[in-house]
């Protein structure tokens, strides 16, 4: 079942879960459902729920380590930007 995950963002720095990344995930072209990342944890919400299920970032890393299968995903394709200064010591 291949899915497909499509991400839109209001902005890049996220304060609350309003402007937070959110996540189109289809299957098929039909929705599966959407997901938002944010500083409190992640939401979920499945098509056709009204409401957004939460789980706090613990609460992710345990459903994860309870849950999850380790694989690896390689390496990022960006490097992040330099501090914009650098104290001398």
């Amino acid at each position: 079942m291949a899915k497909q995950v499509a991400m839109s963002t209001i902005r890049l720095e996220v304060e609350t879960v309003t402007t937070a990344p959110e996540f189109h995930v289809t299957d098929g072209g039909k929705i599966v459902g959407d997901l938002r990342v944010s500083k409190g944890g992640a939401f979920w919400r499945s098509k056709g729920a009204q409401q957004y299920m939460h789980l706090t970032w613990e609460q992710l890393d345990e459903l994860f380590k309870k849950n999850g299968t380790a694989r690896s995903v390689g390496e990022y394709k960006f490097a992040p930007p330099p501090p914009a200064s650098f104290e001398e010591f």
